[in-house]
């Protein structure tokens, strides 16, 4: 089986809610106003108060609450309300997988740990989309919900050659399947007619060095964000965590042990909140 047949069957369970799509032809409609998103995402009372959570969570820290869904736009933005509802109908949209296999509380914290980090890692560098990297962090390990649901035996088998880790697991996936969760999460993307700007960092994130096109200091942020979140789960040490960071992420991001113990430090609590805010979004 195939990265792409993994997909493929996936996106037959996974179905998107149809005012998300409604969000991205507004979005996408040069002659659309912040009030006609507004007027959109109130016809989704979940999703409306997902976007108001988020923005009175620490993720903003503004001086007043934000009452109003078209207050919560205008402090968004298009493109964040885009990211930030594409990320809550993803969690939304996949079914519950085998508690033996990964509880999804457990791995939605994890993904919310990346994507924390991965935001954090783009305002040091000063890249000024950091909410994009907030949601790539968040999608970076969709592909191994996919795995998870479509080869559960297999995934038990990688698992326990890991001993639990998702740090270890991407290798385990690699010797077992040929590719890792990374290519799966990028032809997940990619069938459900995500932009590319979303689909190549995903692909590339586990292997940087190795990425026909070479490494980018987006690759590395998500990159370093998800070894930081893998590490976390597994309860692993500072030291373990800059094992796992590949040179190459180092060298593009111009990190440091002492920089990255501080940044470890920073996003643990934040990232918690978030989990909070996100949950039954």
């Amino acid at each position: 089986m195939k990265a792409t047949d993994i997909a493929s069957s996936v996106q037959r369970l996974v179905s998107f809610p149809e005012v998300y799509f409604a969000l991205r032809r507004v979005i996408n409609d040069p002659d659309s106003s912040l009030q006609d998103v507004a007027l959109l995402l109130e016809r989704d009372p979940a999703l409306a108060a997902g976007i108001l959570r988020l923005a009175n969570s620490a993720y903003f820290k503004t001086a007043a609450p934000v009452a109003s869904i078209s207050h919560a736009t205008s402090l968004l933005g298009m493109l964040q309300v885009h990211d930030f509802a594409l990320g809550t109908v993803v969690m939304r949209a996949f079914p519950p997988i085998p508690a033996q296999l990964m509880d999804m509380r457990r791995f939605w914290h994890n993904s919310m740990v990346a994507a924390t980090s991965a935001r954090h890692l783009a305002n040091v560098a000063e890249y000024l989309d950091s909410g994009r990297l907030f949601l790539l962090g968040l999608l970076a390990q969709i592909g191994r919900l996919a795995i998870w649901m479509t080869l559960p035996e297999d995934s038990h088998a990688m698992l326990a050659a890991a001993n639990g880790s998702l740090l270890q697991l991407n290798a385990c996936e690699r010797h077992r399947l040929g590719f890792d969760y990374a290519e799966v999460g990028a032809a997940l993307l990619t069938a459900w007619e995500l932009p590319e700007e979303l689909v190549t960092p995903i692909r590339a994130h586990t292997q940087p060095a190795t990425f026909a096109g070479g490494i980018t200091a987006i690759h590395a942020m998500v990159h370093v964000a998800v070894c930081i979140a893998d590490g976390l789960d597994a309860g692993a040490e500072p030291e373990q965590i800059m094992h796992a960071i590949t040179r190459s992420a180092w060298e593009a991001l111009e990190l440091t042990p002492a920089v990255l113990v501080a940044h470890i430090a920073h996003i643990t609590d934040e990232a918690a909140e978030l989990s909070r805010q996100f949950d039954g979004a």
